[in-house]
């Protein structure tokens, strides 16, 4: 199970910043995440030997799959922080975000620019960093307040936030991605593809996430259709229009007039979904009746069933 942490500074003198670190941490403990305590020290009495058994140390508590809100400055330099970051990393598969309470100088850049996410805690320090970022800012770069006047971060509002979004990213990463190619001239054929979708979310307990490749003979009320069907039912759909005009002359080829215009679509999803590793493409006219999430059983039938291609 995914466990969520937020660093928290100590042994250093209650300035503004550090009061402000641990006003963070204790919203963040308020939310059920998990403490990832920092000492204040002079890191540059360390060799690179110390150094490193001291960020194995911090980390020993983070498990594959964990994400970690780091709280920056720390006060113990750049370096050490950098340095953290990636032991971050390397322990959970994940960078931490970032959560700024602080001016951050230039140098801090390459971190800014690894991280998925990053937070402020002011609102001027939104605008530096947004500054700073550039147009990666609208990617990565989040500000919470309640409302238009406000110039400071809302605590529990900001890492409410934060949990949301690695929730819904966990659910993604979950998902099963499934596959249908869809031409609909005469508006009748998308029910089918509903109809597949249906039993797919039937049987399958985990999330679905539908790819459907089509062309402009499906129209707008059928996409609201499918999406509908999809999210009432705890999934996502995402469309792929596809020009059919790269295949209308390929279509009249003799080894393939057996197909159909949807059916050559499928030659797409590689181009089309590429940082996908695994994705089953199922024919629109179908009824599901398996747990598609148990791929040794699905591999089984494909090896069996001639048919299934």
């Amino acid at each position: 199970m995914m466990k969520i942490h937020i660093s928290n500074i100590h042994n250093a003198a209650l300035s503004d910043r550090v009061k402000l670190q641990h006003k963070l941490a204790e919203a963040g403990h308020a939310l059920g995440m998990y403490e990832l305590g920092i000492f204040s020290y002079p890191v540059d009495g360390d060799t690179p030997e110390q150094l490193s058994t001291r960020l194995d140390g911090l980390v020993s508590s983070l498990e594959h799959g964990d994400r970690v809100i780091l709280q920056l400055p720390t006060g113990n330099g750049r370096e050490f922080e950098e340095k953290l970051a990636w032991r971050i990393q390397t322990y959970t598969g994940h960078y931490p975000s970032l959560l700024i309470s602080e001016n951050l100088g230039e140098e801090y850049l390459p971190m800014l620019r690894e991280s998925d996410s990053i937070l402020a805690d002011k609102r001027w320090i939104f605008e530096d960093l947004k500054q700073m970022l550039g147009r990666e800012a609208s990617e990565k770069l989040s500000f919470y307040y309640v409302d238009n006047e406000s110039t400071n971060l809302e605590a529990s509002l900001c890492l409410s936030k934060v949990l949301e979004k690695y929730t819904v990213a966990k659910k993604r990463k979950d998902e099963i991605q499934i596959a249908f190619a869809l031409t609909d001239k005469d508006g009748t054929y998308s029910s089918r593809v509903g109809v597949a979708m249906l039993s797919t979310m039937k049987h399958t307990p985990q999330p679905v996430c539908f790819h459907i490749l089509l062309d402009d003979t499906v129209d707008e009320v059928n996409r609201r259709r499918l999406t509908n069907i999809a999210k009432e039912n705890g999934a996502r759909v995402e469309f792929h229009l596809v020009d059919k005009k790269l295949f209308t002359e390929l279509a009249q080829e003799d080894y393939l007039k057996r197909f159909s215009l949807a059916g050559l679509y499928r030659l797409l999803i590689p181009q089309l979904l590429p940082n996908l590793k695994r994705i089953l493409y199922l024919d629109a006219d179908i009824m599901v009746t398996c747990d598609l999430s148990d791929r040794d059983r699905i591999i089984l039938c494909v090896r069996m069933n001639s048919s299934l291609k």
